[in-house]
Parts: C-alpha cells; sequence; structure tokens
C-alpha cells in the first residue's frame, strides 16, 4: 500500500495491529466459537458506539442525544501528558461505569515509530 502522507501511514499500521489481534484470536480458538473481524470491531467500539448511534440516528430511531447537554453522555475521564523533547507518553484513563466494564488490563506500549505525524 503506497501511503501519501504520515498521518496514512500511521492509520495503517493501526489497521494491521487490529488485523493482527483477529488473526491471534481466530488461531486460538475452537472453530465453533470464532468471531469475525466485524464481531471483534465492535467488541472493541464499545464505548463509542452508543455515542455514534445517538449522533447518527436510523430511521425511526429515538433520538436521545441533547446537544444543550453534552455531559450527559461522558462515561470517562483520560489524562495524557507528553514529556518534553517528545522523551515519553503517559497516558491514564478511568471509567465512570459499573466494576463489571473497568479495563483490567495495564497496556505498555513501546512504538518506535518515525514521521511528523509520530512526533506531533
Amino acid at each position: 500500500m503506497k501511503h501519501t502522507s504520515d498521518y496514512w501511514m500511521h492509520v495503517s499500521l493501526i489497521l494491521q495491529q487490529f488485523d493482527g489481534l483477529v488473526a491471534g484470536y481466530q488461531a486460538s480458538l475452537l472453530p465453533h466459537r470464532n468471531l469475525s473481524s466485524f464481531d471483534l470491531y465492535l467488541l472493541n467500539s464499545a464505548g463509542d458506539i452508543e455515542d455514534l448511534a445517538n449522533l447518527y440516528p436510523q430511521p425511526g430511531m429515538r433520538r436521545s442525544f441533547k446537544p444543550e447537554a453534552p455531559l450527559e453522555f461522558t462515561d470517562c475521564s483520560a489524562l495524557i501528558t507528553l514529556l518534553p523533547k517528545s522523551a515519553d507518553l503517559f497516558a491514564g484513563h478511568t471509567t465512570w461505569t459499573d466494576y463489571y466494564s473497568m479495563n483490567r488490563i495495564y497496556k505498555h506500549y513501546s512504538l518506535p515509530l518515525t514521521g511528523a505525524a509520530a512526533v506531533n
């Protein structure tokens, strides 16, 4: 795939990472428990789908989004800090929902990417 910009190169890297998650999942489970890439995309979209459904309702759906009250639909907080000279990036996240929906995985990524989009 020819990349026309650093931005699209990084989009491609994210999609390749997702393809790897799909391949790993499909390789590790029994055939009758297989999920498609679309199924896994929906599972990874939890928390975002509700916001998109409110912004882009289908015909016949009741619209519950109220532009005058955007805070009613927030359910998380995040803090992202970039150290001087882009030495490191720290991110923290919390979800204001029930305990069962908490992300219980600590993630540490080291991505030695280059290009303008990697440092901006």
